[in-house]
């Protein structure tokens, strides 16, 4: 609707997206060319894009989790964060998107305004603990492709260590190995899930069967048990 208000074809060319994709030319260094949708033009539309959902999704009460809308909002996050990592942004920059959504929404939204302490206390969060994980994980990722002949697929395996040992969301490893040329095996990372789980299982219920066992062993024998004549003495 903003878009054709504004007599416009696409919402990336209305004034509040291009005040954000503005914003992260001069965070990047790079230029925004609106005829290309790949490369540093596709991550400055992607940054702007969920730096906004963001916003109004904390302000609206939703908090990043691992479920549910809480885990679209955690992707979201995340994404911008990969993104700019691509666009070569050092250093936490999400909170300078927050303000400028603010300054240009918050008139009309004035519940983004009464929640910026919180919004930005939650993204500068989230955005520390997972620029950690891209790092570390990043490294691993790179030089499982750079192993990979041209076109090969990323073994399933390999997509379940990133998940399991470095935290690394197996979209964000589809999103950077489709961008190196190379798909996943989904289905070798399904089966590793299932097997963690199976494990996982057996564990619980191992642990579960020994602590049972521990506390039966605390229970006197028929031999350790007072004799009827004890009894009677005493």
């Amino acid at each position: 609707m903003a878009a054709i208000m504004q007599h416009k074809t696409a919402n990336y060319d209305g004034d509040l997206m291009q005040h954000l994709i503005k914003l992260g030319e001069e965070i990047s260094g790079k230029t925004y060319d609106a005829d290309d949708y790949s490369g540093a033009s596709r991550s400055l539309r992607i940054i702007a894009d969920h730096s906004r959902a963001v916003d109004f999704m904390i302000s609206d009460g939703i908090l990043p989790g691992n479920e549910g809308r809480e885990y679209v909002l955690r992707r979201l996050l995340r994404r911008a964060v990969f993104h700019g990592c691509l666009l070569g942004i050092e250093g936490a920059f999400l909170t300078k998107f927050i303000d400028e959504v603010n300054a240009q929404m918050g008139e009309a939204y004035p519940e983004l305004l009464k929640n910026v302490a919180l919004v930005k206390g939650i993204v500068a969060s989230e955005e520390e603990r997972f620029s950690t994980t891209l790092d570390n994980g990043r490294v691993y990722l790179d030089e499982a492709l750079a192993a990979l002949a041209e076109g090969a697929v990323l073994p399933g395996d390999v997509a379940f260590k990133l998940h399991d040992t470095f935290g690394f969301p197996i979209d964000l490893t589809v999103e950077i190995a489709g961008t190196a040329g190379h798909d996943v095996d989904m289905d070798g990372f399904t089966a590793c899930m299932e097997d963690q789980k199976a494990r996982a299982r057996a564990n619980a219920k191992g642990d579960a069967w020994g602590s049972f066992n521990d506390v039966g062993s605390s229970f006197p024998t028929r031999s350790q048990r007072p004799s009827s004549t004890a009894m009677t003495t005493m």
